[in-house]
């Protein structure tokens, strides 16, 4: 590499130009080892890191990080930037995946979990239940037509199941299941004149592709499931992490 000492009092080679107050300038330079810098340094191009595994964008400070193994393309990259606007740290994968606001309140977007509302009917011969209006269903887990909510993830799972008025004045029992299997139930008396709730919640740690599901004992009677008596039942499953 030839150094070359201008009349300026810079002295430059073909990455690196140190001037006369030991400011250095470097282009397209890499670094191997540990690289120590005191003071502000400041960036023309991306500052790439690894080989190129993860980069500084210098046109809008964002940190980019992508595999190695995959494409230097935008559609691998996962961004870490600040808005300006409303103040998010965010982590943003062709759209926003996380968000942290300025007092730590966290957004996840795209968390899975669903409410479905308003008793509708049994699923066949099985003792799964359907419901009239599914509220929110972020992810798509939740299948109305075969009363499943399957787990895209294993984790740890808020499971919750309501039953306020009965279709007929019986008794009923309610409750959530899991995988074919009764995980939590409860039962109303017949002599409440319909007027019989319940409510079971649990947190239950399960595989992907385990699933839960609105439990009803199909000898007995179901809420109510006529129009407009949505709010006397529901079912509604949230990953908690």
């Amino acid at each position: 590499m030839a150094l070359t000492l201008r009349g300026n009092g810079q002295i430059s080679s073909d990455n690196y130009t140190i001037d006369s107050d030991g400011g250095v300038t470097a282009v397209n330079a890499a670094v191997s080892g540990t690289l120590g810098v005191t003071g502000t340094t400041s960036m023309a191009g991306n500052l790439n890191i690894n080989a190129q595994s993860s980069k500084i964008n210098a046109a809008n400070n964002h940190l980019i990080l992508h595999d190695t193994a995959e494409a230097d393309t935008g559609a691998n990259h996962w961004y870490m930037y600040r808005n300006g606007g409303d103040g998010k740290l965010r982590f943003f994968k062709e759209s926003d995946k996380l968000t942290l606001d300025s007092v730590g309140r966290l957004g996840v977007p795209n968390q899975p979990h669903m409410l479905a509302q308003g008793f509708h009917e049994r699923y066949g011969t099985t003792d799964r239940h359907l419901f009239r209006t599914v509220t929110t269903n972020t992810g798509n887990h939740w299948n109305n037509t075969n009363g499943k909510f399957t787990c895209p993830v294993a984790g740890t799972y808020l499971v919750t199941a309501f039953s306020g008025y009965t279709q007929a004045q019986a008794f009923i029992g309610m409750g959530i299941g899991y995988n074919g299997s009764l995980l939590s139930y409860g039962w109303m008396h017949e002599n409440l004149n319909r007027h019989a709730q319940s409510s079971v919640t649990i947190m239950k740690n399960a595989s992907a592709n385990d699933y839960f599901y609105y439990y009803l004992n199909t000898s007995y009677t179901t809420p109510i499931s006529s129009v407009g008596n949505e709010h006397h039942a529901h079912f509604s499953v949230y990953l908690l992490g």
